[in-house]
Formats: structure tokens, sequence, C-alpha cells
């Protein structure tokens, strides 16, 4: 268990939230200036990515990869289909159910702001070794694990967080 004294104190620059919270806002802010070039949000283009990484995901899928509560994303969803970057298919054993699938043109899209998004990472992580990064990448993903088990641990509210 990690002490108070080692992740800041909250209202200190290094309290471990906020600082967190400050590194994603920077490189969110920058890529999305340069998403607005493509036309796309950062809704449009985290589903881009997920789907280009594994395309073919239902609705509840894209929505709990990407953060995104199921309204924003319908709405992100529907504009894609009008440009022709995503198809909605029903789904071969729920009808009710819709499969979203990447279309060339969404694969281009991505492809494309992805090659503007690299050097705003690169920027970022200017002095990390390549050690560094896994390391750091490795982290993350504890954290983030920790939060999950901790949800799925719990019969929910604020109580799961106070070790009531």
């Amino acid at each position: 268990m990690t002490e108070i004294d080692e992740a800041g104190h909250p209202g200190q620059t290094d309290f471990l939230p906020f600082l967190l919270n400050r590194v994603a806002m920077k490189l969110n802010a920058d890529f999305e200036l340069e998403l607005e070039s493509f036309g796309l949000t950062f809704t449009q283009w985290r589903v881009l990515a997920f789907l280009h990484e594994k395309d073919d995901l239902s609705i509840l899928e894209l929505s709990e990869a990407t953060s995104t509560e199921a309204s924003t994303l319908s709405r992100a969803l529907a504009k894609m289909e009008q440009r022709g970057w995503i198809s909605r298919v029903p789904d071969t054993e729920d009808r009710r159910s819709m499969t979203i699938h990447l279309q060339r043109a969404g694969r281009d899209t991505f492809k494309k702001a992805l090659a503007i998004g690299m050097p705003i990472l690169n920027v970022a992580l200017t002095g990390m070794s390549r050690d560094d990064m896994k390391r750091l990448r490795r982290l993350l993903l504890r954290i983030e694990s920790n939060f999950d088990a901790a949800r799925k641990s719990s019969d929910g509210g604020a109580q799961k967080f106070r070790g009531v």
C-alpha cells in the first residue's frame, strides 16, 4: 500500500491524481486541435482506433473500450456512418444489436490522424528511454486494473474506496 506522502498531498502540483489529469489534458488538448483538421472529434478518434485494432465490435463493447456513454457514442457513430467511416451491421445472433464495422475511409482517416498524433506523443516522451516508457505503461495499466478490481469486488458507492 502506498502512503499518501509518497503520492503527494491534495493541492500540491505533484499530487498524483492532479498530475495524471494535467498530463492527459495536455496530450488530449494538443491532439484534439490536430484532429479538428480531419473533422474528427476525440470520441470519433477513439472509435476509429479501437475498430482499427479489433473490428466488428458491438456498441456496448465500443462504449466500454472508449469509456464513452452510449448516448454520446450513438451520436458519434451516426456522424461517422454518414461520412462513410463505419457501417452498422445487424448482429447475426441478435437482430436488435448492431456490430460496428470499420470502412476503408475510416481506416484511411485513422492512419492519417495517427501520423499527426505521434509527433505530439513523441514530444511528451522526450528524454524517456524505452524501458521508462514500458515501465510507465505497465504502472498506468496497474492503476487501471486496481480500479477495475475494486469496482468489481464492491457492491457500489464510494464505500468501495473508503475501505468500508
